[in-house]
């Protein structure tokens, strides 16, 4: 029977829903208290498509309220404080990237082993469960998850011992 590989769409799906869904409500809270008209500015999908370039740039199994944190940031911060579309001097996705990585060092690195070498690979429920709690149905962390070729070839695990 073949492995499922739910991790694979069924995270990124998930990071791909949220952000999307993070950046449009941040954007149109951000243009309501510039007094601004929310419809017109939702509708060039600058948003969507920074939430997009977001979402596909971090690892599927990261914690949700990343994703919620550097689309937040990405919008609020790196867009509309510069004044909105084309104002900005660099792209706010990658600033929403760069802030998520230099303050979760781990959860950003975290990626799993390709499947092919993978010893585990989750299900979509199980993918889930890791997005929201860190943990799968069996109690498994992403440690265990990235138990095989790399899970001891990886430079940490050779200090420890």
């Amino acid at each position: 029977m073949p492995r499922r590989r739910g991790f694979l769409v069924g995270g990124t799906l998930f990071q791909i829903v949220l952000a999307a869904i993070t950046a449009l409500v941040a954007e149109a809270i951000v243009l309501r208290l510039r007094k601004q008209s929310v419809a017109s500015h939702l509708q060039d999908y600058s948003a969507l498509l920074t939430g997009l370039l977001l979402a596909v740039s971090i690892p599927p199994l990261a914690p949700w309220w990343m994703v919620v944190l550097g689309t937040g940031f990405a919008i609020i911060i790196a867009k509309q404080l510069y004044g909105g579309l084309g104002q900005n001097p660099f792209n706010p996705a990658m600033i929403g990237y760069v802030v998520l990585l230099i303050s979760f060092p781990v959860q950003m690195t975290s990626w799993l082993p390709p499947y092919e070498i993978a010893a585990t690979t989750p299900d979509m429920l199980d993918t889930l469960r890791m997005i929201f709690t860190g943990h799968t149905a069996s109690g498994g962390d992403m440690t265990l998850l990235r138990i095989g070729i790399d899970g001891i070839s990886q430079a940490t695990p050779l200090d420890t011992f």
